[in-house]
């Protein structure tokens, strides 16, 4: 069982350049992320072993099945896990992850289901910075500026145009 964001590590050795792909793939075995690496060690360039390390956040739905695999280019070598997403709808993203585009005159809260701070004159894309799931419904934190003081503010997925793939 996996939270939303996870790190995914190894060894090899003998690896063309030290090379390795990483790709996490839904439970209809659609990649979903993917990430390039390589192994770290002093003797790594001659085909010597090293370490690897990638971290994932995704968003698949608590309890859904997916695969993580390592394999590197131009190689037989190959690493697959069965693994379960378990994150219960709570993510943090990393900084430039995460962009929401929230609709005009929607509002932001200040908590989850909580008291209105203000409403969006227009439109605009914000970066996320945590996703919870309160009452079947996504809420997205993020920081505006209110009268010169950077603000937390809740919106809710159903004040959203669009959530980036990151997301």
């Amino acid at each position: 069982m996996l939270p939303a964001t996870f790190t995914v590590s190894g060894t090899g050795g003998n690896l063309p350049e030290g090379n390795v792909v990483v790709r996490i793939k839904d439970q209809n075995n659609v990649v979903i992320a993917e990430e390039a690496t390589v192994l770290q060690g002093p003797d790594v360039g001659i085909g010597g072993e090293g370490t690897w390390s990638v971290q994932f956040t995704v968003n698949e739905p608590p309890g859904s099945a997916g695969t993580i695999e390592a394999s590197s280019p131009g190689t037989a070598a190959f690493a697959s896990i069965r693994v379960f997403f378990d994150h219960g709808g709570n993510v943090d993203y990393p900084p430039g992850q995460c962009q929401i585009h929230v609709r005009a005159h929607e509002p932001g809260y200040d908590q989850p289901n909580g008291r209105v701070l203000g409403v969006f004159p227009s439109a605009t894309t914000l970066e996320a910075q945590h996703r919870e799931r309160v009452d079947n419904m996504d809420w997205y934190r993020t920081s505006v500026t209110i009268e010169n003081v950077i603000t937390p503010v809740w919106i809710p997925a159903n004040s959203l145009d669009s959530v980036s793939n990151g997301c």
